[in-house]
C-alpha cells in the first residue's frame, strides 16, 4: 500500500478513520528509519539511525508487502507464539488466530463478542484478558489488555497501537530492524 486518501464525500472506511483521512504504507517510508512518538502523536523520519543503546532489536522479515515480527502471548498461563504484523491502524493490543485456543485449551467462557469493520466490511471477533505479550526481549502486561482472536485463515496476527504505545518504536526500513524500549509508566 502507498499513500491512499479518502474524501469527506466517500463511503467505506470514513466511518471508521474520520473524513478527509490519509493513509500511509511503510513502503512510502522504504530506506528511511521511522520513530513512532505515540505521547507527542507524531512520527520523526530519519536517514540514520539515533542513538539506539538502550533498544532490543527485533528482525524484521518481509511477506510479499507485509512487515512481520514474532510476538509471544501469554494467556491463562499459556503461551501462543505467532508471527504479527506491525498494523498502527488496528486499535486493540494483539490480534492471532482462534485456532490457538483449541490448540492451547484456552477458557473462552467470559469472552467479549462483538463485531467489528474492516476493509472487507463486518466480521465477527471476540476478545479475552491476556496476561502478558512479550516482542523480542521485551514484554508489556498490564490487567486491562486484551487479545483479539480471528477466524481469517492466515495464521499471522496483528500488533496494535494499544501494545506498541508501551515502547519507542523505532523501524529501520534501510535494514528492516525493529528497535524497542519500555516506556516507564
Amino acid at each position: 500500500m502507498g499513500i491512499r486518501y479518502w474524501g469527506s464525500n466517500q463511503s467505506g472506511i470514513i466511518g471508521i478513520l474520520g473524513n478527509n483521512t490519509v493513509m500511509v504504507g511503510w513502503e512510502f517510508f522504504v530506506s528511511k528509519i521511522i520513530e513512532f512518538d505515540f505521547q507527542n502523536q507524531r512520527i520523526l523520519v530519519y536517514d540514520e539511525l539515533p542513538k539506539i543503546t538502550e533498544y532490543s532489536k527485533i528482525k524484521i522479515s518481509r511477506s510479499y508487502d507485509k512487515l512481520l515480527i514474532p510476538a509471544q502471548v501469554v494467556i491463562q498461563g499459556k503461551t501462543i507464539k505467532s508471527n504479527v504484523l506491525i498494523d498502527t491502524g488496528v486499535n486493540g493490543y494483539i490480534e492471532v488466530n482462534s485456532k490457538h485456543i483449541e490448540e492451547q485449551g484456552i477458557d473462552t467462557t467470559k469472552a467479549y463478542h462483538n463485531i467489528k469493520t474492516v476493509s472487507g466490511g463486518l466480521r465477527h471477533f471476540f476478545s479475552i484478558p491476556v496476561d502478558t505479550i512479550k516482542i523480542g526481549d521485551l514484554f508489556t502486561a498490564d490487567r486491562n489488555m486484551r487479545i483479539s482472536f480471528h477466524d481469517y485463515t492466515s495464521d499471522v496476527g496483528l500488533l496494535g497501537t494499544k501494545t506498541l504505545e508501551n515502547f519507542s518504536v523505532i523501524l529501520d526500513l534501510i535494514n528492516f530492524d525493529l528497535y524497542l524500549k519500555k516506556i516507564e509508566n
